[in-house]
């Protein structure tokens, strides 16, 4: 018999790779006696190990298996299968101590089943080609034969694994049960019954009884019971259909299902015209329940950790110590690790790549090979080759014994074939003589088809054709197009999902509820059609119960039909209408979902890992078969397009909604945030394929670019997308979010409805460079938001409301990053090297005709949002409109092709308008308005972005070698600074952040960690290097990164209510930017800038304007440092051209600015606070620089602007200050010394020239520029030189810093008239009130800038003297020498020189002259000069400091023509006889390293000749041009001041002066000891040296008389830590009446005051007394009535004078203070 002996082998096969000790006899003695019984069974150790998992079977039996075959009746009756009691347990194989036999066999036996589970897959592959030689009816009976006869019993399965090693104090279990399944035959009413006649239709119910999976935490382990124990408890704890075992936790089940199963054999003899199907099964599921708790969820971390952990050491179990601490046993982990090391990858390596090895494992496989061709070519294979087989295959890799065989298999066929082809050639008679030599091929005892071929005979052939109802060589039967083969239907009654808490009350923490889930298949054999059909009845997601054990609904369904279902879905192949291949569809009915805090917090729990579980491998596989699955949808999708077939889509999801409420709890009321997700509708549209053919078109003269056009719009699959009503609502108590939801706008909106919508357009053409492969377009139609202060409190209210999930201590750690390309980590194993594509073909790639991957198209028609203050805090609903937004036309653009990627954006306009004031006209205030407000059509701003590959062949030629380029397009943007809408806006802002500050909790401020300049310079130079190293490789001509930006027009204007302010004008301003390897380019340039005075009627309305055609043009480039730099390196270069301006100075546009100003006092406050923030970063950017010995190359050149100040703002007279041109360049210079390295010491010296600087008087024409002018300043020439020392570390010959000015002479000629003139100009101008109009607005209070302000006057408020601790620090590293060696250098030198710097004055004599005849020399009145004033010093680097401030010579001289003065030099420095040569004026102030301070000042030679007719006149030059006090007219005045408010909210202090309090005595002590310690001791010395002051009588005659007075001051004043004193003297203090002639002086001198001295001698004591002595000679003075003396002539002759009265007061030494 042909069926026993297969089946036998089959049972010997399978049994034996799982149960121990089977014996292959007995059973086929069972199997051909019709009964096999087997009781008891013990399974192999190895019964898992198809798994691949580091586990082991401990215990495993089979209590029962029953196998009836009736074989007398085999093709009617049933065939019974039973088994009963299969009960298995399993453990890590950790845990299982190493047993070498045990291991070897069990590798063996997996050795053997990998080759089998081959070998069934090459038998599977082989009978399919020859069951395709059949027809597919002849399978179909078969199997339908095998159904029909087949009654299978499964009950009482249990599989456990127990582990106690993952976590030795929380063991868990988990395991598979089930009770009972069953295979039966029924009749027509589904009763159970034997079929024992022929029936048309078979019918099989399928019952399955409490199938689950269960995991129990913390649980008693079996492998601790007794044998006996353990088979009760295996027994008692599965579940049945009527009782749980206590205590178990299940994950998935209980699970009970009955599957009903028709099978008609013969649709087409039914007599239904194909109405029933060949196949009905029908599965219906009471119930599906899925769970899981917080303890299982750890456990299965734990769990895949251990895997981890297990599956790395299973290699290494060998070598394991048996022992199961690490604390003691340091010898035997060591020794664990050196043979792991040793064994598996020194030896194992040196092994692999001997050639002893390779020629055995080579011979070794030569040997295989021949031994298994003997097996293949032999009946009975004998004992020593199949022992030597089994040997080799378990010695050889899987691989390699799968090539052997199948190349051996190879040789075998063709050896066969070649046998056969010689035997029909032969014929009979060779056949005879030659038929003993054929070779035996017979097949192999695995496969099974072979078996039935060659052990059936033609009489059970037939007999088996006779069972199954089968013809040989039948016609196939033809079915019609819509007859359904197989249907089949799948009902689950309910779904349900839970999630538990064992550490928390209550324990539930999440219930998911699916019911009615309903799937079905029908497939229609004649069209390859299949339609797959699923719903979804209602879904409910239940949250944490709350107090009273309600649990609230997070998710539920909303459907306004009782009969919809929550989802249905349909999909089909090769629908009978045939309009397209395949046809999908799906619907869905709204979610409402809410946010419940609780709910979420808990989950967050639940699923958060333990701290300690780390699954890198597991992580690093994932994304392995990521990439994997990556590449293998790839290939899908090119076959899918190779092989394309039209899809119908049509998807319809109706919108759900979120609602998030106060507190995050649903059961209170409050407040709700609701967001409508909007509803999503996804078509396809439909392909119409024209019918006009390419042939025709060309015929008919169609031009290749149409036809191309025409067949690309075939080309494409359509998807239309439709997202709709996206909407977002915040409701509070009273109001109803469900209402507003329905409104397309209403109060409580914040967002309202978008409506979204895509158009994806995929190409069949993936080949073609001008056919994009993905075409995407999208847009919005409008997008608009409502922000009110209420609604904006409510939400903030609302959002701090929700408790955040807090983290617990068990709060994981972050998890490494992993590479995606990472390999599990193995020690025996070398991952393999991926082949990378060559050179060669990446570079035919990049050559190829790029391709365009993606075209994308993104736009935005309208953006709108509205800001709304609301009216009072009583009215809630009613607000105002304050301000809208209108952004339009926003777009975008993506080009993603193979070599360039193309991004660009636009903006089509931008318009703010407020709601609350009017524009001074009228009409409506737009603060930004653009050229859309007008309604033009030019776009505000366009924006390009283009990245292109450097590996392009075409990355020189065509985009000039530039990475990445960024165009900016800006054409006009006007911003009206509205006074009073400004001044609205910010106080609603301010009073807006003041209440949302007042919501949410205070955070704490912090601290940064370094200041901004140091941070500021860190990433400045952590960016340069990091270019530097990024780009090392690449082309110095290649651009990284460039941008080209152009700014058309930009306007400000300013306003108020009623009148228009002032006006700023700025276009063509061009900036670029190039990022290149080496160094970074920026260039910047403005053609126009101009500022209006936008007055009414104003006379000049020209404030600023340019005088040449460019602003300025700069070219800045910055180089990245070298390690080693050469000498002539810089690190930057800067070219700069600034062009001329006309600033035209009005007080009264001052003052409308300054009032336009004035309410933003708090806004002005924090600007200054950060300018001098911003300049304290500049300042220490600017040290840092030194201190890296910055090299800059500057070339600039300005012209200096030119400053008109008229007379009044209708005058045509003005003040010009022409400020001339100002060039600034420099140059490196070496001087020669060189360092032991032999760098050469380096200077940078740079030259800052002012030309032409000069100041006039002119007249204005009507545009503003100078008609007439009259100089009053001479031009002036001034250069100051700057040398840098860069080279300080070693060269300390020249200053670090070398300052040289020669600043030239300068020349002022004023006349009577240019005096009046400034005059004038000066009492109208500055008195010039402001223009009546600005609104009188109170200063803004806010509570950022009060806090700003309060800081500041606590600033103001600390001593002086408590210097922080930081300030002494700087102080002292400033003081540090900057050289390594600490030897002292000149840090600072510098020099200022004035040649000469006088005024000449020149009076009027005529009513009228022209301006260049009022400088005339005669009408010169006098001369006012010094002479030789120079200003030098140096500072040293440990702080010393010395200055020196001299003059040589002041000059006052009378230069009236029409006066013959015998005394032109009214004051000059005279030189007497037998003294040396000396200056004027000499000052020198030194500091030393101890911070000892010394001033020394000495005034000398001075001569000063006073006539007072000709001071008078010097008076009366000034006096008598001042011009007269006017009446302001009221009519022109301005609006009242207001009075600024301390932005602190203080009352202001009182601004008289108050006498300071009187410290006391031990504050003053201290203060005064810690400043004097700080400052070190001061020195001060004045010395007068005899003055010569004269008062003559006549300027005329050099023996006039005069009166001279004489002195001579001595001045020491010495500060120190203690005290103060103070030393002077006061000699030769004497007052005589003479002839002034010096020759005879001293022959006609008469005394008045007799020479005296006073001397002054005190202090400040320690005690903070004050004493001083004053000590006074003889006073005599000389009284006389006098007669006129004798000129000098006739003195000879002068009879004897009464000599005069003497008078004599002695001078007493003065009392000293305080007694």
């Amino acid at each position: 018999m042909v069926f026993e002996s297969v089946v036998a082998d089959v049972l010997n096969r399978f049994l034996g790779d799982y149960v121990e000790n089977l014996d292959g006899s007995q059973l086929k003695l069972g199997i051909w006696g019709g009964d096999v019984v087997l009781k008891d069974l013990r399974l192999k150790d190895s019964a898992l190990q198809d798994l691949d998992l580091p586990i082991k079977t401990v215990s495993g039996y089979l209590g029962k298996l029953v196998l009836k075959i009736p074989w007398k009746n085999l093709y009617t009756a049933p065939v019974v299968v039973l088994v009963e009691r299969l009960h298995l347990l399993a453990v890590p194989s950790q845990g299982v101590a190493y047993n070498r036999e045990k291991e070897d066999a069990n590798a063996r036996d997996l050795r053997k089943q990998q080759l089998s589970r081959y070998e069934r897959r090459q038998q599977l592959a082989d009978t399919s080609e020859k069951l395709k030689e059949k027809d597919d009816t002849f399978v179909e009976k078969l199997v339908t034969q095998i159904i029909k006869n087949v009654q299978v019993t499964v009950q009482d399965i249990h599989i456990r694994y127990e582990d106690q090693i993952t976590a030795p104090d929380t063991p868990f279990a988990l395991g598979v049960t089930l009770h009972k399944l069953c295979l039966e035959s029924t009749d027509n009413h589904w009763k159970p019954a034997i079929v024992t006649d022929a029936v048309r239709q078979i019918y099989k119910l399928v019952s399955l009884d409490s199938l689950s999976v269960y995991w129990n935490s913390r649980t008693e382990l079996y492998g601790q019971l007794s044998d006996q124990e353990r088979e009760r408890r295996f027994i008692a704890e599965i579940a049945t259909s009527d009782s749980v075992p206590p205590g178990a936790k299940y994950i998935l089940g209980p699970i009970n299902a009955k599957a009903q199963l028709k099978l008609n054999p013969k649709p087409e003899h039914d007599g239904s015209g194909f109405q029933i199907p060949k196949v009905w099964l029908n599965l219906v599921l009471e119930q599906l329940a899925v769970g899981v708790t917080k303890y299982q969820y750890r456990d299965m971390m734990e769990l895949l950790q251990s895997m981890e952990r297990m599956t790395l050491a299973q290699p290494y179990r060998k070598y394991r110590p048996q022992v199961t601490q690490y604390h003691g046993h340091a010898a035997e982990w060591w020794r664990f690790a050196y043979k792991c090391v040793l064994n598996e990858m020194v030896r194992r390596r040196r092994r692999n790549w001997s050639w002893v090895h390779m020629k055995s494992y080579r011979d070794m496989c030569q040997r295989y090979a021949k031994a298994y061709k003997t097996k293949l070519t032999t009946k009975k294979v004998p004992p020593d080759v199949q022992a030597r087989i089994d040997d080799y295959e378990f010695k050889l890799d899987i691989v390699n014994v799968i090539m052997i065989r199948q190349k051996v298999q190879l040789e075998v066929d063709r050896q066969v074939e070649r046998q056969k082809k010689e035997k029909k050639e032969s014929g009979w008679f060779g056949g005879w003589f030659g038929g003993g030599s054929k070779t035996d091929t017979t097949a192999d005892d695995g496969d099974i088809a072979k078996q039935f071929e060659a052990a059936m005979t033609p009489e059970e052939r037939q007999k088996l054709y006779a069972a199954i109802d089968y013809q040989e060589n039948a016609a196939p039967t033809e079915y019609p197009a819509e007859f359904e083969a197989v249907q089949l239907a799948f009902r689950l009654g309910t779904l349900r999902l839970a999630v538990e808490d064992e550490e928390a009350t209550p324990t539930a923490v999440l219930r998911l509820s699916l019911r009615a889930v309903d799937a079905s298949l029908a497939q229609r054999p004649a069209a390859g059609a299949v339609r797959v059909e699923t719903s979804i009845s209602e879904l409910r997601v239940d949250g944490v119960p709350d107090g009273g054990g309600e649990s609230p609904a997070i998710a539920s369904t909303r459907s306004g039909s009782a009969s919809a279902a929550l989802l249905t879905a349909m999909f089909e192949t090769n629908p009978l209408d045939g309009e397209c291949d395949q046809r999908l569809r799906m619907r869905s009915q709204p979610v409402e979902m809410v946010y419940h805090a609780e709910t979420l917090g808990r989950l967050a729990a639940v699923f958060r890992p333990p701290r300690h579980v780390q699954l890198s491998q597991l992580h690093a596989a994932a994304m392995s078969k990521l990439q994997e699955l990556k590449e293998t949808s790839a290939l899908k999708m090119q076959y899918a397009i190779e092989t394309h077939k039209s899809l119908d889509l049509e998807i319809d999801l109706m919108a759900s909604q979120l609602v998030v409420p106060e507190f995050g709890d649903i059961t209170k009321e409050g407040r709700r945030l609701a967001v409508n997700l909007g509803s999503v509708r996804l078509r396809s549209a439909p392909r119409q394929v024209d019918p006009v053919s390419v042939r025709k078109m060309a015929s008919q003269g169609t031009s290749s670019e149409d036809i191309f056009t025409t067949m690309a719009a075939q080309a494409y699959d359509q998807f239309d997308i439709d997202l709709e009503d996206i909407e977002v609502v915040m409701s509070v108590p009273g109001e109803s979010w469900r209402e507003a939801l329905k409104l397309s706008g209403s109060p409580q909106h914040l967002v309202r409805p978008i409506s979204l919508s895509v158009c994806v357009k995929k190409c069949l053409i993936t080949d073609d460079p001008r056919l994009p492969v993905v075409k995407v377009d999208a847009a919005i139609s409008k997008l608009s938001f409502s922000i009110s202060d209420y609604r904006l409190i409510q939400l903030a209210i609302l959002g701090n409301s929700i408790p955040s999930p807090t983290a617990d201590d068990d709060d994981p750690l972050a998890l490494p990053e992993l590479d995606s390309n990472a390999n599990v980590l193995t020690l025996d194993r070398s991952a393999p090297v991926p082949l990378q594509p060559s050179s060669s073909s990446e570079k035919r790639q990049r050559d190829a005709e790029q391709m365009t991957d993606l075209l994308l198209n993104f736009r935005i028609l309208e953006l709108c949002a509205d800001v709304y203050r609301r009216q009072s805090a009583d009215d809630q609903s009613m607000a105002d409109e304050m301000i809208s937004l209108t952004i339009g036309g926003v777009g975008c653009s993506v080009a993603v092709r193979t070599n360039t990627m193309e991004v660009t954006a636009t903006l089509a306009g931008v318009t703010l308008k407020n709601h609350e004031f009017q524009d001074p006209d009228g009409g409506q205030l737009y603060l930004v308005s653009t050229p859309m407000t007008q309604g033009r059509s030019e776009p505000l701003l366009s924006c390009k972005y283009t990245k292109v590959d450097r590996a392009w062949d075409k990355f020189h030629s065509e985009y000039g070698g530039v990475a990445q380029l960024v165009e900016l397009s800006f054409s006009e943007l006007t911003v009206q600074l509205h006074q009073a809408a400004l001044c609205s806006l910010m106080a609603f802002g301010d009073a807006l952040s003041r209440q949302l500050s007042s919501i949410g909790p205070e955070q704490p401020a912090t601290t940064p960690a370094v200041t901004a300049t140091t941070a500021l310079t860190e990433s400045t130079n952590g960016k340069r290097a990091a270019a530097a190293r990024r780009h090392g490789s690449a082309s110095s001509d290649d651009i990284d990164i460039r941008l080209d930006a152009c700014f058309s027009d930009f306007r400000v204007q300013l306003s108020s209510s009623r009148v228009w302010v002032a006006g700023l004008d700025m276009a063509n301003l061009q900036l670029g930017a190039e990022l290149r390897p080496g160094r970074t380019q920026l260039s910047a340039s403005l053609r126009q800038f101009a500022v209006t005075d936008l007055t009414p009627n104003i006379k000049r309305d020209k404030v600023l304007s340019m005088t040449s055609d460019e602003v300025f043009r700069a070219e800045l480039q910055l180089y990245n440092r070298p390690p080693e730099p050469e000498p002539s390196f810089v690190d930057l270069e800067l070219s700069a051209q600034l062009g001329g301006a006309r600033l035209l100075f009005t007080n009264r546009f001052i003052t409308d600015v300054l009032a336009f100003m004035q309410p933003f006092s708090a806004t002005q406050a924090a600007l200054a606070e950060a300018s001098q923030t911003a300049a304290e970063a500049a300042q220490q950017a600017m040290q840092n620089a030194y201190a890296q010995a910055f090299k800059a190359k500057l070339d600039i050149t300005m012209k200096a602007p030119v400053i008109v100040v008229p007379q009044n703002s209708s005058s045509d007279w003005a003040l010009v200050a022409d400020l001339g041109y100002l060039s600034v360049s420099n140059s490196l210079e070496m001087p020669g010394p060189r360092s032991h390295l032999g760098a050469p010491a380096v200077l940078d010296v740079m030259t800052l020239k002012l030309d032409n600087l000069q100041f006039s008087r002119g007249r204005l024409g009507q545009d503003g520029s100078v008609q007439s002018e009259c100089l009053i300043l001479k031009p002036v020439t001034m250069s100051v030189q700057v040398t840098r020392n860069l080279s300080t570390g070693w060269f300390r010959e020249r200053p670090e810093i070398d300052l040289l000015a020669k600043l030239g002479d300068l020349a002022v000629v004023l006349s009577e008239e240019d005096y009046a003139q400034i005059m004038r100009t000066l009492a109208e101008n500055l008195s010039e009130p402001g223009t009546a109009g600005l609104d009188a607005l109170p200063p803004i209070e806010g509570g950022e800038t009060q806090k700003t302000a309060t800081q500041v006057e606590t600033t103001a408020d600390v001593d002086p003297s408590a210097a922080p601790a930081s300030t002494a620090a700087t102080a002292e590293k400033d003081k540090a020498p900057a050289g390594q060696d600490g030897a002292v250098f000149t840090k600072l030198k510098f020099s200022f020189d004035w040649t000469f710097v006088g005024v000449e004055l020149f009076v009027s004599s005529a009513a009228e002259k022209s301006m260049d005849e009022c400088k005339n020399s005669r009408f010169s009145l006098g001369t006012f000069g010094l002479h030789q004033l120079s200003v030098a010093g140096k500072m040293e680097s440990d702080g010393a400091l010395g200055c020196r401030v001299s003059l040589d010579d002041c000059v006052l001289q009378d230069t009236r023509a029409d006066t013959k003065t015998c005394f032109p030099r009214l004051m000059e420095k005279v030189t007497r006889a037998g003294k040396p040569k000396v200056r004027m004026i000499d000052v020198q102030y030194s500091q030393k390293a101890n911070q000892d301070r010394d001033l020394q000042a000495r005034v000398s030679s001075v001569s000063l000749i006073l006539f007072l007719p000709y001071l008078m006149m010097l008076m009366e030059f000034f006096t008598k041009n001042m011009p007269e006090p006017q009446q302001q007219d009221k009519r022109h005045a301005g609006p009242p001041a207001v009075a600024a408010k301390p932005a602190t909210g203080k009352p202001q202090r009182p601004t008289t002066l108050e006498a300071p309090r009187k410290p006391t005595p031990a504050s003053t002590g201290d203060s005064t000891a810690a400043g004097a310690a700080a400052a070190g001791m001061l020195t001060l010395q004045l010395t007068v040296d005899r003055p010569d002051i004269a008062l003559v009588e006549d300027l005329t005659d050099i023996n006039t008389r005069a009166v001279v007075f004489d002195n001579e001051i001595r001045l020491k004043v010495q500060q120190t830590p203690d005290k103060t004193n103070v030393m002077g003297d006061i000699n030769r203090i004497q007052l005589f009446t003479c002839v002034y002639n010096p020759a005879e002086r001293e022959a006609t001198m008469n005394e008045i005051v007799s020479p005296f001295a006073v001397s002054v001698m005190g202090g400040l004591t320690p005690a903070g007394d004050t004493r001083l002595q004053v000590e006074v000679t003889d006073v005599k003075l000389h009284v006389n009535a006098g007669e006129r003396p004798p000129s000098p002539p006739a003195r000879r002759h002068r009879r004897r004078r009464r000599r005069p009265t003497d008078y004599l007061i002695v001078g007493q030494p003065a009392t000293p203070a305080g007694h």
